[in-house]
């Protein structure tokens, strides 16, 4: 009874996870789209580079949040192989199953660090493209004065 209760726990915990990444990798396509649209030239140089910074920034948050979603999709795939390796070992030894077990999950470990990363830069990336084009307007704004 633990187990399931931990398991739908860990499920609920992806469910939600998965959710998340992919409202802020959606948000960041459309906040990128937007600002790909409403690009002008520019009064000024100034404002011509914060816009271009915000489209950058915004174009990287995109791409480092799919980032996050292969590897979590990823890391979902190497998880089943170890849950069917130890369930099932089929034709292996003991010992093959013990490497291809401890090697699955280095890869686990690996590629949850990768997406750590990810999502870390995903956040700083839609953080400072919003503050960018905050910046931008506020300058727009005061330069119609």
């Amino acid at each position: 009874m633990v187990n399931s209760g931990l398991q739908i726990r860990e499920q609920d915990y992806r469910g939600a996870s998965r959710a998340f990444d992919y409202f802020f990798t959606g948000l960041s396509s459309i906040l990128f789209l937007a600002t790909a649209l409403f690009f002008d030239v520019g009064r000024t140089p100034l404002v011509g580079v914060l816009s271009t910074v915000a489209i950058v920034l915004f174009a990287l948050a995109v791409i480092t949040g799919l980032k996050k979603l292969e590897y979590f999709v990823a890391v979902l795939g190497a998880d089943y192989s170890i849950a069917l390796t130890e369930g099932n070992p089929h034709d292996l030894t003991v010992r093959e199953t013990t490497a291809v077990v401890r090697d699955l999950k280095d890869t686990v470990e690996l590629l949850s660090n990768k997406a750590s990363v990810a999502h870390s830069l995903r956040n700083w990336f839609l953080m400072l493209g919003i503050l960018t084009v905050i910046a931008w307007r506020l300058l727009s704004v005061v330069q119609t004065f």
